[in-house]
């Protein structure tokens, strides 16, 4: 996201939130490559989310089965 709004907004949009935000600014970030960004960002949180379940079930001692489930916890295309 953050490659996004570097290409698209004011320069300093991270440290002045009030230079980074002008009207018609915002409409310069293509929808479509917002999105994308929004996307890869979800399906890195649940990849993140499933390892660690996966982590703090193995530590607990839960079964293979248990483990293996947490592969198909939460839905990246949600």
């Amino acid at each position: 996201m953050q490659f996004v709004l570097d290409r698209y907004s004011a320069s300093k949009w991270q440290t002045d939130p009030t230079d980074s935000y002008r009207p018609g600014k915002a409409s310069r970030n293509p929808d479509e490559e917002l999105w994308r960004a929004h996307e890869r960002c979800r399906e890195r949180l649940v990849s993140w989310t499933r390892q660690t379940l996966k982590e703090q079930l193995s530590r607990r001692g839960a079964s293979f089965d248990d483990i293996t489930i947490a592969d198909e916890v939460l839905d990246p295309s949600a």
